[in-house]
C-alpha cells in the first residue's frame, strides 16, 4: 500500500506570517502545514501552540506562526510504501507526516 492511499487530503495551509490566533481557529477540524510561496516550510501542532506560545506567555493574537512552528519537518512522497512511512514516523517520533509531491503539499 502506498502513502497516497492512506493520506488525508486536502491539507489546510497557513502562511508563516499569520497570527497564531488565526491558525488556532482551524485546529478543531484540520491538521496545519505552513507554506511560503507554496512550499512546505513548517508544521504547526497543538503542542507547538501550548509549549511554544501559551506556556511562554506569548499572546496568540500578537505572535506569528513562524515564531512557534516546527521548522524541521520530515516529509515523504506519495509513492512511498505506507509501512516504510509508518516506520519512519515511529523512529522520528512524529504523529503527522506531510506528503509532498513536486514541492507541493498533497496530504498528511
Amino acid at each position: 500500500m502506498k502513502v497516497r492511499e492512506v493520506m488525508q487530503s486536502p491539507v489546510v495551509c497557513v502562511g508563516p506570517g499569520q497570527s497564531v490566533e488565526a491558525a488556532a481557529k482551524v485546529f478543531e477540524r484540520y491538521n496545519i502545514v505552513c507554506t511560503a510561496q507554496g512550499m512546505l516550510c513548517g508544521m504547526l501542532t497543538d503542542r507547538d501552540l501550548v509549549i511554544r506560545c501559551l506556556a511562554m506567555g506569548k499572546l496568540p493574537s500578537a505572535t506569528c506562526v513562524r515564531e512557534i512552528m516546527t521548522k524541521q519537518v520530515i516529509s515523504v512522497g506519495p509513492d512511498m510504501d505506507a509501512s516504510v512511512a509508518a516506520h519512519l514516523m515511529g523512529r522520528k517520533r512524529v504523529r503527522r507526516l506531510p506528503v509532498v509531491e513536486r514541492g507541493k503539499v498533497k496530504g498528511i
